[in-house]
This record gives C-alpha cells, sequence and structure tokens, in this order.
C-alpha cells in the first residue's frame, strides 16, 4: 500500500469517527435542498456548487478539531495536515481541476497535485450500455451512490488523460471519473449518505447566511 493510500484511509477513518449518522443526514439534506434550488438556469450549477463548498467548509470548521479551509492552487482544504480539493457532482458528470484555458496543454502528471474530495448527490446507474471508450473489463453496471469519495491523486495520475472544453483544458470525463469513483469503493475510500429525509422541509435563505 502506498504512503498515500495510507494517508486517505486515516483521513477516511478519521471522517468516519467525526461524522454521525444524523451528520450526513443534515449534509444530504442541505446540500440536496441548495441542488434542487440552484437547478436547470444558466450558470446554476456554479452557483449551487459554490454555495455547497461554502456549507462543507464551515460544516467541517465546526465539527472537526483537525480541519481548516485552504484555497492554493488545487486545494480547498486540509483535514489531518493531508491538503484536499474538494469538487461536486450530481450523478454521472465530469469534472475540472481548474477552468482556465491555456495556449499549451501540459502534461496530466503535472495536475492531481493533491487527493479529491469528492461529493456525489445523486444514486444512480451511469450507463445502461457501456461506453466505447470505457477501458479494460471496468464494470459499467454498478450503481454510483451518493456520498464521500476521496480520490487517490496517484491512481489519477496514472489512469486520467485530461480533456478540453471551451471553459477548460482540465478536464476529466464521465469514463475516466467512474473509473476513478470505483477505485475508491474497492479502498474503501467512500462513505454514504442517507437519502434526503423528505418529512425534513428547508428552505434556503440568503438573509439567514449574515452573522455579525
Amino acid at each position: 500500500m502506498s504512503n498515500n493510500l495510507k494517508d486517505l484511509k486515516r483521513i477516511h477513518s478519521y471522517l468516519k469517527l467525526n461524522l454521525s449518522t444524523l451528520d450526513l443526514q443534515e449534509i444530504s439534506n442541505k446540500c440536496h435542498t441548495i441542488n434542487v434550488l440552484f437547478k436547470g438556469n444558466d450558470g446554476s450549477g456554479l452557483t449551487g456548487g459554490c454555495l455547497i463548498e461554502m456549507l462543507i467548509t464551515k460544516y467541517f470548521e465546526m465539527k472537526f478539531d483537525n480541519y481548516k479551509t485552504y484555497h492554493k492552487g488545487e486545494s480547498d482544504m486540509e483535514i489531518c495536515n493531508l491538503k484536499l480539493s474538494l469538487k461536486k457532482i450530481t450523478g454521472n458528470s465530469t469534472i475540472a481541476l481548474s477552468w482556465s484555458k491555456n495556449k499549451t496543454i501540459k502534461c496530466d502528471e503535472e495536475f492531481f497535485v493533491n487527493n479529491i474530495f469528492l461529493i456525489n448527490l445523486k444514486t444512480e446507474r451511469w450507463w445502461k450500455k457501456a461506453p466505447l471508450k470505457m477501458k479494460g473489463n471496468l464494470n459499467y453496471t454498478h450503481v454510483i451512490k451518493s456520498g464521500i469519495y476521496l480520490l487517490d491523486k496517484d491512481f489519477c495520475k496514472k489512469r486520467v488523460t485530461l480533456i478540453s472544453n471551451n471553459k477548460t483544458d482540465t478536464m476529466v470525463s464521465n469514463v475516466f471519473l467512474y473509473e476513478l469513483l470505483q477505485n475508491c469503493l474497492e479502498n474503501d475510500l467512500f462513505i454514504e449518505f442517507p437519502n434526503p429525509n423528505p418529512s425534513t422541509t428547508l428552505e434556503f435563505n440568503i438573509l439567514d447566511a449574515f452573522s455579525k
């Protein structure tokens, strides 16, 4: 087992120890509320993602002794002295390491400087039929559950070939992302969210976001 994988195992144990079932339910409910509110409009995904990042960082600041927000380079947070990049998806999706276009595309090895703390808010099977570009014997029939996934930066460097679109040169396609999530499951680096509680009605109000 690599040293980096040992570090991720340590973070996973810390999260399991310090996040109760009630904590996970609260995170699930609040993330779901934000996701529903900012769904379907232009730019809504980015806005919702930013609010969920703010929610997670503030919640962890409250819950964890060994946590701090750390925005530098790819990293967004630090748990038990391990820097992590925070990403959010809602089911079958892609992620970008950064939102920038470069005249010269760098080698993938220059990215994945930090491990990735990924939150998936939707449980679903990503494909009914395996994409032609699916690598190796990867099982495309697995359901990807909602929850927290800790993505190993070393495995990312080894397996992922970054692609470009009109907004970034550092896009991880859904096929590669699926493989990264499967690797998390295989290495027990996943914490499942409870389903959003339908009996708990939450309303997001920006005016409640201020304090002295």
